[in-house]
């Protein structure tokens, strides 16, 4: 895995329900850091696992006024959950999720917020 800390523009897609319909609240995050492994295939055998990765996103670099815990979010401002659809560099406002080309899903999140020597940060581990 190669760790490239060069500051990255992500898309998160982040749902929520409305009316009885699915829908996905775009928000656009600029300098977060992003390693990802691919999965290499060598004839029928998978060498590495599948397509995965972490998304280092920090609070310095967000709105944190905007940020809404998982449990509250219906659909304003943002949230760090599970089965948000993340897309590497500026994703285009989408009516459904099919018109998405590779999106990451999140699987993990991790919220350190309590060091007093690292910068507080969320962890986004994505497939």
């Amino acid at each position: 895995m190669l760790y490239d800390f060069t500051p990255q523009t992500i898309t998160i897609y982040n749902k929520y329900v409305r009316r009885g319909s699915v829908r996905y609240k775009r928000t656009i995050l600029n300098r977060c850091k992003i390693t990802t492994k691919d999965a290499v295939r060598l004839g029928q055998v998978e060498v590495q696992g599948s397509n995965s990765g972490k998304v280092f996103v920090y609070e310095k670099d967000l709105n944190m006024e905007r940020y809404v815990e998982p449990s509250k979010f219906i659909g304003r401002g943002f949230t760090f959950a599970n089965e948000t659809l993340v897309v590497i560099g500026e994703g285009e406002k989408i009516e459904s999720v099919s018109e998405l080309t590779n999106p990451y899903t999140v699987i993990g999140v991790y919220h350190n917020n309590t060091s007093f020597v690292l910068d507080h940060h969320f962890i986004l581990e994505i497939v």
